[in-house]
């Protein structure tokens, strides 16, 4: 996260850590809100779903929204791309806009800005194309440019007079101290209108108890019922997998900062720790653990160099199905979905296993040559499936990430 000062000093949020919180009860709602702040930066702002969730914009510094601003600038389209120069020579700013939701806000320079567009490549969307100065996308082939497939272009405009230096500011899209940004929800007005009418239907009892002579009435017995999906119900109290790729795609982008080290191995194992061997470019342990403990990382010495112990921050999903999804249909979903962020085969069914009322699946997704961006594309194509993260080995090549993804499909 960073800030980027505009000619009157208004600062202007970049790369903020966002995350879809699911609305499980008031008390626990705001308990997770709290527990993100914590990792990810005391000023916030939420913004509600169609769904009904909301999504959490978190940042260490204050400012505004630069990535939403400009994209309501544009009036909102589905799918964003805005690139203008900067002042500052080699760079651009950039965002990208992907299903609704602000993807990437960042002042980048053109050889990574190249790399991030080329993630977009293996998308099927076709996006609002917008861009002012010598950046290096363009809709005209040259040297040092990038022009994107037409299917990827559903409008491709020049703007003459750059944005960011007279963009409207909004202050529904300025982050805000935690706290105030919470009560800013207004969560608990409807609790505290239904406490009132509990308590006047609990008075208007008590009156009508005084007032007549109840009949004596005979004591039942509860009754337990053990529901059929109930096993499955307690196979899927477990974290959200694609919550569960979003905050390890961000943890290897962590890595990428500490200086003289490179991490080769990134192991997971469904929990909220992940492992992370680390081999040394030169840079000295004494370096390796000043930046460890500044960013509440553990570290175990060993003969190879370092391996790394990052904890993740994990919440189980709120929303479950009572009736299992039918496994194969499951399948085709998962497997059409991974198609659209990778192109190659990357799914291999391994095995299924009976549960009584409900059975498990086995599935590995191979990834190849992706970045964390891209890594946090495949998160998207999990969510809202009855699938547990069993684990994932990914190796790190020149910034890049292949390995597997072991998952678990849970159906009938």
């Amino acid at each position: 996260m960073s800030v980027l000062l505009r000619g009157d000093l208004t600062p202007f949020v970049l790369r903020p850590y966002r995350e879809t919180i699911q609305m499980s009860g008031h008390s626990l709602f705001k308990k997770e809100i709290r527990l993100l702040s914590e990792n990810y930066g005391n000023y916030a702002r939420f913004f509600k779903q169609p769904d009904g969730s909301y999504e959490g914009v978190f940042s260490h510094d204050a400012g505004y929204l630069l990535g939403d601003l400009i994209w309501q600038h544009f009036a909102k389209p589905d799918n964003l791309i805005y690139c203008e120069e900067l002042p500052e020579a080699g760079y651009t700013l950039m965002v990208i806009v992907i299903d609704g939701k602000v993807f990437l806000d960042n002042k980048i320079n053109h050889r990574d800005l190249l790399e991030e567009l080329a993630t977009l490549s293996a998308t099927p969307l076709s996006f609002s194309v917008y861009v002012c100065g010598d950046t290096p996308l363009s809709d005209h082939p040259g040297a040092g440019k990038l022009v994107l497939d037409t299917e990827r272009v559903n409008s491709f405009s020049r703007l003459t007079e750059a944005l960011f230096p007279t963009l409207a500011l909004d202050p529904h899209l300025q982050l805000l101290p935690i706290e105030t940004a919470i009560s800013e929800l207004k969560i608990d007005q409807p609790l505290r209108i239904f406490i009132a009418l509990m308590f006047g239907l609990v008075l208007l009892t008590l009156i009508g108890w005084w007032v007549e002579e109840l009949p004596t009435t005979a004591t039942l017995k509860p009754v337990q019922v053990e529901l059929p999906a109930q096993h499955y119900l307690d196979a899927m109290q477990t974290p959200d997998p694609a919550n569960q790729l979003r905050y390890l795609a961000n943890a290897i982008v962590l890595l990428y900062s500490l200086p003289g080290w490179q991490a080769v191995t990134v192991t997971y194992d469904n929990g909220n720790l992940a492992s992370v061997e680390v081999h040394s470019l030169g840079g000295s342990l004494d370096n390796l653990l000043k930046w460890a403990a500044a960013n509440r990382i553990t570290v175990e010495l060993n003969r190879d160099g370092a391996t790394m112990y990052l904890t993740l921050p994990m919440f189980n999903r709120s929303n479950v199905d009572k009736v299992p999804l039918n496994t194969q249909a499951t399948l085709a979903v998962l497997v059409d979905r991974m198609m659209q962020v990778i192109p190659q085969k990357s799914v291999t069914i391994n095995g299924e296993t009976a549960l009584g009322y409900f059975k498990k699946t086995d599935v590995t997704v191979e990834i190849k040559n992706l970045s964390p961006a891209a890594l946090k594309l495949v998160a998207g194509q999990l969510s809202g499936l009855p699938i547990v993260l069993t684990s994932s080995t990914l190796n790190l090549t020149n910034g890049l990430l292949s390995g597997t993804i072991q998952l678990t499909v849970l159906g009938n």
